[in-house]
């Protein structure tokens, strides 16, 4: 009988106020410990140290979150750039704990976010690597709304945490994205298979460019095309790490063979190595990977799985290249 009663009473439709009451509190408790949730798991090393964090998803957003704290306590060094450089293993560089900043489809405006975060944290920092190449600096703004100085209150309670767990359970059912699954330092081993087609599409439409082009040798020099605040933005982060006593290094992204035959005989690649030149000081390394001794990389067909991205075998020597350049002005 007590039982019936107890049962009768907890079934009965609560009053509207009572009811509201209720699920307001629920929500409440939900959302404390969601939170809660959140802050113990430290995905992003903002509330305590962390040794090791790995990106689980929303790179741009996890690697803005990242360069707060967990960076610049772990690495001496960072290296920026857009998706032409995201798929470098920067753990291969010599000398320094590389953090890689490069954003798949980021322009500078992004990637700038991130690091100006990193070289105004605390800690011990030595060297600045930027990945030339012309999408970093075609346009200026943020293109997505993943980075926000609200995303660190967002890293606790908002969309942010909800794909972070969404993505462990993927990755714990065999199913998620192994791209990131090394990301400790940020390589996003995205490599795609190599697709002969859209490569020789490329390279047709760009042969026709270029008999188009030397038909014509009076034509006038192409411009790169350079978004002006780009430039100043990307301008300002490098006096930033002067400021911090930080050293600069830069290096032309390969490009594939046709595709700078093309960016060469037009001018337009010499438009955008003056105007980059501008903003390096004198003594900064500058490697470029499109002069005439990186040939054989930048007409290797293994190297490049598309018209501008490299495979890791092309990634590699990107790496080896660099570490060469930076043990010459030790």
């Amino acid at each position: 009988m007590i039982f019936r009663k107890l049962l009768s009473r907890a079934l009965a439709p609560l009053p509207p106020r009572r009811f509201i009451a209720a699920v307001a509190a629920m929500v409440v408790l939900l959302g404390v410990g969601f939170t809660a949730l959140n802050y113990a798991a430290n995905d992003f090393g903002l509330w305590r140290h962390r040794d090791s964090a790995r990106i689980w998803a929303v790179e741009k957003t996890s690697k803005y979150l990242l360069a707060h704290r967990y960076i610049p306590e772990n690495f001496d060094a960072i290296m920026i750039g857009s998706s032409v450089s995201d798929n470098l293993d920067t753990r291969k560089i010599e000398k320094y704990r590389v953090y890689n900043l490069s954003m798949a489809g980021g322009n500078i405006t992004e990637t700038a976010a991130a690091a100006r975060k990193y070289l105004e944290a605390p800690g011990e920092k030595s060297l600045l690597i930027v990945s030339l190449h012309p999408y970093l600096t075609k346009n200026s703004g943020m293109k997505s709304f993943q980075i926000d100085e609200s995303e660190v209150a967002g890293s606790l309670f908002s969309i942010i945490p909800i794909n972070i767990w969404l993505a462990k359970l993927q990755h714990f059912a065999g199913i998620g994205d192994a791209a990131l699954e090394q990301s400790e330092a940020g390589w996003n081993h995205f490599d795609e298979p190599r697709d002969e087609k859209a490569i020789e599409e490329i390279a047709i439409m760009l042969r026709r460019d270029l008999e188009e082009r030397r038909k014509n040798p009076d034509a006038a020099p192409a411009r790169a095309l350079i978004d002006p605040a780009a430039m100043a933005e990307l301008d300002a982060l490098l006096t930033l790490a002067r400021s911090k006593g930080v050293r600069i290094a830069a290096y032309y992204h390969p490009q594939i063979g046709v595709k700078f035959d093309f960016l060469e005989a037009t001018g337009e690649w010499a438009d955008y190595r003056a105007q980059m030149e501008k903003i390096f000081a004198p003594g900064e390394i500058i490697l470029d990977m499109n002069g005439p001794e990186y040939a054989v990389l930048r007409n290797d067909p293994e190297a490049y799985f598309d018209g501008s991205h490299l495979t890791q075998h092309g990634a590699g020597q990107v790496l080896q290249a660099l570490n060469r350049a930076l043990a010459a002005h030790d």
